[in-house]
């Protein structure tokens, strides 16, 4: 069992309203914010060994940045992934004032 397996939500939400770095894996970097950690009980799989959870991030202006595998860098010591992180809508209609992400741990 990987670690992302057993990652659980209390591990990022002391990091909701803070800034971290994405990194893509061919190189380019996005900063984000963690806006929320959302406990998600009934998406959790029987015998999982966590509770499944989606976090969402926000990122400030325009941005060329789509879906794909990121590695979040909480500092230069804290790091988590590759993980997969989606380019969702971000809620209003002017997408050019932000971008929204989610991951989702199953």
């Amino acid at each position: 069992m990987s670690i992302l397996e057993t990652m659980q939500r209390t591990r990022f939400v002391p990091w909701i309203g803070k800034e971290i770095t994405l990194k893509e894996e061919g190189g380019g970097t996005m900063t984000a914010t963690i806006r929320s950690v959302i406990a998600k009980p009934k998406s959790t799989k029987a015998q999982s060994p966590r509770e499944s959870f989606t976090i969402n991030l926000l990122v400030p202006g325009p941005c060329s940045f789509e879906s794909g595998h990121y590695t979040l860098a909480f500092d230069l010591n804290d790091r988590v992934g590759p993980v997969h992180v989606v380019r969702i809508h971000p809620g209003h209609e002017d997408e050019a004032k932000e971008a929204a992400f989610q991951i989702h741990f199953n």
